[in-house]
């Protein structure tokens, strides 16, 4: 894979968030629904989204590329009651919260942009190569999404959109579920 540029990266990122929101807003009337009890709802796979980007990939960026060479352990936000949440509050947080993201990057020097931090799984990471991991995880959330999708309309039609085979998706192509158990390398 060719190295992105700092746009391309930022564009992706728009973009693949884009994708996730609309997912979520057209599932927004069942919020609550969820495939098994430990799985997330949709409300909470929305709340989860908009606390990540606010707690870690915001804060990580910005601890990069103020020099200060940070060490990042595991960030794990299971356990929170995201109940009271709504799914479209979370989705403008969200929205917002990566907005702000977007505008920090696109004003950093290159010299910020080859600055370092370290994570505990992954090793030494620039901005950049936040942005791609933060990109990573938004195109794993999407594919869970569809999956989460087709489970709903299997479980209330008895059947997946797109006909009857409906063309799995999800944990048979490596996406994550969430819940207590999800881990990821964030």
């Amino acid at each position: 894979m060719t190295a992105r540029t700092k746009e391309q990266l930022l564009q992706e990122l728009q973009r693949s968030q884009q994708n996730v929101v609309a997912l979520l807003e057209s599932m927004a009337p069942v919020q609550d629904w969820q495939p098994e009890s430990v799985e997330w709802s949709f409300r909470y796979i929305a709340a989860h989204l908009a606390t990540v980007e606010q707690k870690c990939y915001l804060q990580r960026v910005m601890r990069i590329a103020s020099g200060e060479r940070p060490y990042f352990s595991h960030f794990t936000n299971s356990g929170v009651n995201y109940s009271r949440c709504d799914l479209r509050d979370s989705l403008r947080r969200w929205i917002a919260l990566r907005q702000k993201l977007i505008a920090f990057v696109r004003q950093l020097s290159e010299r910020q942009l080859r600055l370092t931090g370290v994570h505990e799984a992954i090793g030494p990471l620039t901005v950049l190569d936040l942005l791609q991991e933060i990109l990573e995880q938004d195109q794993g959330h999407f594919r869970h999404l569809l999956q989460l999708i087709d489970d709903y309309y299997e479980e209330q039609y008895g059947s997946r959109p797109g006909g009857p085979q409906g063309g799995r998706r999800g944990s048979q192509n490596g996406t994550s579920h969430h819940g207590p158990a999800h881990q990821r390398a964030r």
